[in-house]
């Protein structure tokens, strides 16, 4: 939310998609309030290739013109690799890299020669190994998906869409804080491993991915561009 945020006080229209219809709704009307703009919400589920398909060409029709996605879809299932079921790993790489790519792929399609900028939520977790807690189908499929941006950004430069992808950090969520009352210890090295020495705040993410939908980030295509407080780097 605090991406749509973001994007709708810079005068954007802003549409979510999510599978659950009411708290999309509920969503919507939150950001309506908030900032008075323009937001609508259409139900999908990323993974269904010609839902993506049916869905874009709608909000394409029924709202205007799109310029912008950021595509944001993750699954994750924590555990050892020993032990990882395949449905898991496979549901994994559905989600995040499949259902990434298929809207990357339909609204490119509609920005095809028009213009655009596409910005893939990629994670830390693609170029460090990240641990605890272990999250390998998770980590490999945000590698797969940082490089995702970076061919599609090179392939479509010459269609006028730019693709790139962002690698947040450790973010201060409500699924983090809830980590943190389980396992503090947890929290701890993370915040301990972060020259910050803080996590990373949703609205810095958001400020960050709108850097890059718009034209201050006109020369940057095929990129990944990390926003983890400099924990990748130490």
């Amino acid at each position: 939310m605090a991406t749509a945020k973001a994007l709708a006080e810079q005068g954007g229209t802003v549409v979510l998609t999510g599978r659950n219809q009411e708290k999309g709704e509920a969503a919507v009307g939150h950001l309506k309030q908030e900032t008075g703009a323009l937001a609508h919400f259409y139900q999908l589920d990323v993974s269904d290739a010609a839902a993506v398909s049916e869905v874009a060409a709608r909000i394409n029709r029924e709202v205007g013109q799109v310029y912008g996605l950021v595509a944001n879809a993750a699954a994750i299932f924590p555990g050892a690799a020993f032990d990882l079921a395949p449905e898991d790993w496979r549901k994994t790489f559905a989600v995040t890299l499949d259902g990434s790519f298929y809207c990357a792929q339909a609204f490119g399609r509609l920005m095809k020669d028009v213009g655009g900028s596409i910005v893939l939520v990629s994670s830390v977790a693609a170029s460090k190994a990240i641990w605890p807690p272990p999250v390998v189908s998770y980590s490999a499929s945000k590698a797969a998906l940082s490089h995702l941006a970076a061919v599609l950004g090179v392939e479509w430069a010459q269609h006028g869409i730019r693709v790139n992808a962002i690698e947040p950090g450790h973010i201060e969520t409500e699924l983090t804080l809830r980590a943190k009352e389980r396992r503090p210890e947890m929290m701890e090295k993370w915040i301990a491993d972060v020259p910050q020495g803080r996590l990373i705040t949703p609205e810095e993410i958001g400020e960050t991915i709108c850097f890059l939908l718009s034209d201050l980030s006109s020369s940057m295509t095929a990129s990944v561009l990390t926003a983890d407080g400099g924990f990748s780097r130490r």
